[in-house]
């Protein structure tokens, strides 16, 4: 079992974190079940309130407002749980197996503290509170333009529940995403410091990375982030679908956009992990292959796009 000086401990610290234990909030299932009481449960009542059953119909038939207001915020307060622990098991296993070798050592512990400084550091979270406010005028002002769903508007305007879904729902969805995808970035940056530093790879490895194939655990941590991410998408393209003609090839294009960002947002790190397991320009043929506990020589070459031939 790992220590906790080979933990990163991602999800703990920063003002997000803090606030969450102050608030009694710090359990993430308790924390799903009032981010849902507040971005879907409250909305549906003030529409039973002002605009009675007919109005809180409309709220419930839109898959946009299941989406962004329910499924979302609560995968998405889930997700920290598996990606924390995805992430503490890759560190582990990295310095316990170990990969870095003794001269690179306090490298890689000193990317560990700087990884876990990123982590609880407060600007990248204001940062983080920003861009939710910044999507949040941006919704609004479509809002304003006659986009609005039907349970969103009363009286000429944006209703109050409007406001509120507005204020509050997507503003702590945007929030929650971009806070993960910050997370996402902490670690990459790990992994580019990482590469920096003298492993002690094995180029025979049977899991074709060298002794880094443990890293893919990582992106399976993801699952409730991408399907939370996916749901609020499927209901766009949903709502489109419903105004616009649309075509088999304007739904591809769509569909081929976000596929390609989320595979370079989640592949990020593999490729910094493809980068460490390849040998550096500065070292000649033949390679050395570190097998158990002993070094022993293997003749290798490489071409120019990093396979292995003998």
């Amino acid at each position: 079992m790992a220590g906790d000086d080979d933990r990163l401990r991602i999800m703990h610290g920063g003002p997000f974190y803090e606030l969450m234990t102050r608030l009694g909030m710090r359990k993430r299932g308790w924390r799903a079940f009032v981010f849902a009481g507040l971005c879907w449960a409250i909305p549906v009542l003030l529409l039973l309130a002002t605009r009675g059953g007919h109005g809180a119909g409309l709220f419930l038939h839109d898959w946009g407002a299941w989406a962004k207001f329910l499924i979302a915020p609560v995968l998405l307060a889930l997700a920290e749980k598996p990606i924390g622990f995805a992430l503490d098991e890759c560190v582990s296993m990295l310095f316990r197996i170990p990969l870095v070798s003794s001269q690179s050592m306090p490298d890689t512990r000193k990317a560990l503290r700087d990884a876990g400084a990123r982590t609880t550091a407060g600007f990248p979270e204001l940062v983080c509170l920003g861009l939710a406010l910044a999507a949040t005028i941006f919704n609004a002002s479509t809002f304003l333009g006659g986009s609005a769903p039907p349970w969103a508007v009363g009286d000429g305007g944006v209703s109050m529940t409007g406001f509120w879904c507005l204020a509050v729902g997507n503003t702590v969805y945007w929030f929650l995403l971009t806070r993960l995808v910050w997370k996402h970035v902490i670690w990459c940056l790990f992994l580019s410091s990482v590469a920096r530093c003298h492993l002690r790879l094995v180029v025979t490895h049977p899991d074709g990375h060298g002794g880094l194939g443990f890293l893919s655990y990582y992106p399976a941590g993801y699952g409730l982030f991408t399907l939370a991410v996916s749901s609020v998408f499927a209901a766009g393209v949903g709502h489109v679908m419903q105004r616009e003609t649309v075509t088999p090839g304007s739904v591809h294009r769509r569909l081929r956009s976000v596929a390609d960002g989320g595979r370079d947002l989640l592949c990020c790190s593999a490729r910094r992990r493809r980068h460490a397991s390849l040998p550096s320009e500065k070292e000649n043929d033949p390679a050395i292959a570190l097998e158990g506990d002993g070094f022993r020589a293997v003749e290798r070459t490489y071409d120019a796009r990093g396979q292995c031939r003998r």
